[in-house]
Order: C-alpha cells, then sequence, then structure tokens
C-alpha cells in the first residue's frame, strides 16, 4: 500500500501498474478453476471405471481362468485413452490461457517500463526514484510469478476434487440433522425408482404399508428387486418418484439411529472380530460380554481354533489376521447388525453362503429377535420364508 501511495504521488498513472500485472493473471485462474471443475466433473466416472478394470484385469480367480485378462485389459486402456483425451483437452486449454494472460502481463510491464523511462527523460522523476519504482516493480512481478502464476495456478487445477470431497463431507454430516422419532408404520406411495443413467424402472408404482412391530417375509426371484426395496425402506435411496413416510414423516427428515440391516453383500472390515461387530454401534465397543452374547446367537464359534484370541483376534490376511470362510465372514455381519439397537431391521438373504440347517436356525433365532420389532426378512426361496411365517404365528 505504502509503494502504491509512492507511485501515484509520482505519477497517479504508475499506481495502475499493480493492476496491470494482476488482474490478467486473476481472470486466468477463475478461467483455469471453470476448465478443471468440468474436467472433474467429466473424468470422475471414467476414473472409476478404470479402476474397475483394472481390478479386473489382477483378479487371479474367474478373469485369469477363462482367460478373459485381454478383454479387460482392452477395456481398461480404451477408457484410460477416453480419460487422457480429457484431460489433455483440459491442459491445453489451461496452457493457451496462461499464454495468452502471460503476453498481456509481459506487455503491460514493457509499458510501464516505457512510461517511467520517458518520465525520466522529461525529467518528471529523478533517476533515483526511476530505480525504486523499477526495483518495486521488478519484485512484484517475481511475486506475481511465484505466488499467483505457480501456486494459484496449481490450487485452481485441484479446487474442483476439493470441493467434491466437502460436499461429500458435509452430506456425510446432515445425518445429525435429522429428526429422531420413534418407529412407527412404514408407508410407500406410488415409489418409483431407477437408476442413474438407466431408463429402464427397477421398482415401478408400489405402495406398501410395513406396520409397526409387524415381520415380513419379502420373497422373489434374484433381480427383481428386493435389495433395491430395502435400501429404499432404510432411506439410503431416495425414490425416483413417490413419497416414503415412517409414520407422518417423510423418511428423508427421519434419522436412521434405530434403524438396522443385514445385507447379502455385507463388508468385510479389515479390523478385529469385537471391532467388527461393535462398529455398529460404537457405544458399546467396550460391552465384552455382550459382544460374545451376539456372537453365539449369530452362530459364531468362539472355540473355532481360527478365533486364537477370542473377540480380540484381528480378521483378514492384509494385518496379519485370521481369514474366515463365506459362511464365518456372514455370520459376523449378523452379529454386527443385530448388535445395533435398532425398531427396524432389514434382513437382506443374510444366510446365502450358511447351510439349511443352520439357516432354519438363523431364520428361529431372527423371529425371536425380532419381537415387538418391525422386520422384513427378504429371500428368495419359499421354503425359508415359510419357516419364518410359522416363528411369528407361534
Amino acid at each position: 500500500m505504502t509503494m502504491t501511495a509512492y507511485l501515484f504521488s509520482l505519477k497517479p498513472i504508475l499506481s495502475l501498474s499493480i493492476l496491470a500485472i494482476f488482474i490478467p493473471c486473476m481472470i486466468s485462474n477463475v478461467l483455469q478453476i471453470r476448465i478443471f471443475k468440468d474436467l472433474e466433473n467429466a473424468s470422475a466416472p471414467l476414473r472409476r471405471e478404470c479402476e474397475y478394470y483394472e481390478g479386473c484385469v489382477s483378479d487371479l480367480r474367474e478373469t485369469c481362468l477363462w482367460g478373459a485378462t485381454d478383454y479387460f485389459k482392452n477395456l481398461f486402456f480404451s477408457c484410460l485413452k477416453r480419460l487422457n483425451k480429457l484431460t489433455l483437452k483440459a491442459q491445453l486449454k489451461k496452457h493457451g490461457i496462461n499464454l495468452i494472460m502471460d503476453s498481456v502481463t509481459v506487455a503491460g510491464y514493457g509499458v510501464i517500463l516505457f512510461m517511467i523511462f520517458a518520465l525520466v527523460l522529461r525529467q518528471e522523476i529523478t533517476v533515483g526514484a526511476f530505480a525504486a519504482v523499477l526495483s518495486f516493480i521488478d519484485r512484484l512481478f517475481n511475486i506475481m510469478q511465484e505466488v499467483i502464476s505457480n501456486r494459484i495456478r496449481w490450487a485452481s487445477e485441484n479446487v474442483a476434487g476439493v470441493e467434491n470431497y466437502i460436499s461429500f463431507i458435509l452430506e456425510s454430516n446432515t445425518e445429525t440433522e435429522k429428526t429422531k422419532c420413534e418407529q412407527g408404520d412404514v408407508v410407500l406411495k406410488g415409489v418409483s425408482f431407477k437408476y442413474p443413467a438407466s431408463e429402464k424402472y427397477a421398482l415401478k408404482n408400489i405402495n406398501l404399508t410395513v406396520k409397526k412391530g409387524q415381520t415380513l417375509a419379502l420373497v422373489g426371484e434374484n433381480g427383481s428387486g428386493k435389495t433395491t426395496l430395502c435400501k429404499l425402506l432404510l432411506g439410503l435411496y431416495s425414490p425416483s418418484e413417490g413419497q416414503i413416510y415412517i409414520g407422518d414423516t417423510p423418511i428423508a427428515n427421519v434419522s436412521n439411529d434405530n434403524r438396522s440391516s443385514v445385507f447379502q453383500n455385507y463388508c468385510r472390515y479389515k479390523m478385529t472380530l469385537k471391532e467388527n461387530i461393535a462398529i455398529s454401534d460404537m457405544r458399546k465397543v467396550h460391552e465384552d460380554s455382550n459382544i460374545e452374547q451376539v456372537c453365539r446367537k449369530a452362530g459364531i464359534d468362539m472355540e473355532d481354533k481360527k478365533l486364537t484370541k477370542g473377540i480380540k483376534t484381528m480378521l483378514g490376511r492384509e494385518f496379519d489376521g485370521t481369514e474366515l470362510s463365506g459362511g464365518q465372514w456372514q455370520r459376523v455381519a449378523i452379529a454386527r447388525g443385530i448388535y445395533r439397537p435398532y425398531d427396524f431391521i432389514i434382513l437382506d438373504e443374510p444366510t446365502a453362503a450358511i447351510d439349511p440347517l443352520e439357516e432354519t436356525r438363523l431364520y428361529n433365532e431372527f423371529v425371536d429377535i425380532c419381537k415387538g420389532k418391525t422386520a422384513v426378512i427378504v429371500t428368495h426361496r419359499l421354503g425359508s420364508a415359510k419357516i419364518k411365517v410359522t416363528g411369528i404365528r407361534d
């Protein structure tokens, strides 16, 4: 500010030298932010697609067995070329803008030098003032190159990704703003749902009421939309059309504190058995006796030699832990689902990897666990549903 005032005192037009240096650079950065926002939005799906194909290429099971490695490799490179094409286009735009704006800045710098040189020749400023002004403008130009041209331009390339990350974090925190209310009837009115970029409805015009305290068996063929309906009932998906209510409150405004679920595609957390279960309610992470009780209800054999440290056994080989079978992992998922306090629970084919006798035992256990709760039990086997109905009637 002091130097700007000094320049103004020498010649008012010299104070505009700061604007001549900064404005083109700021315009360049604003344009680049827009370019890289568009790039981020267009490239994010392609990056996910590339990562998926890369995983398929490195799969040593079916992909290798069927000899499909080259097929997925071609898909990977095709996707990578499209991603690189988008990136190259954005970079060319960026460097084109930089070239134009840098040219404007250098031209402005040259005009300023010419002006102060002319002022010296006309003896309107002294040689000492000329040297001071020249030194100031040179330092200003160097600062602009380092801070604005280098640092801010780097930031402008990453601002879109940062904004998306912040939006995700803020979206994940909206749960705390939702209403906590008692579980009432779950009512679906004209609910339809289709996945993004799909023209086909996964569910169409569903009208359903799940009464409070009712245990409902949902039976249907694979691919009929059972899991999609479950995610709508839990509020994980928002309907494309229609409304879902818990009591008289839209489900979008209700917190999921009193809801639980066990999905067929469960998560295998690379943590201890205790943490795998308690993650559904971390407030009770230190209640070892309750965790062991839930393990027994879910059919986890605490005497199994694999569980060398009981509930403190690390699961998964990634961290030198024990790898469980599919059925054992599924029991862990079941234990996690019933450990969480809930008034409403969905069991989405949770026994697919478990033998029929154990499945019968677990279903009868579910019936007892769900007494007084609202429960939806999903299966594609009608025989399993009959077991549940019998248990409910008893």
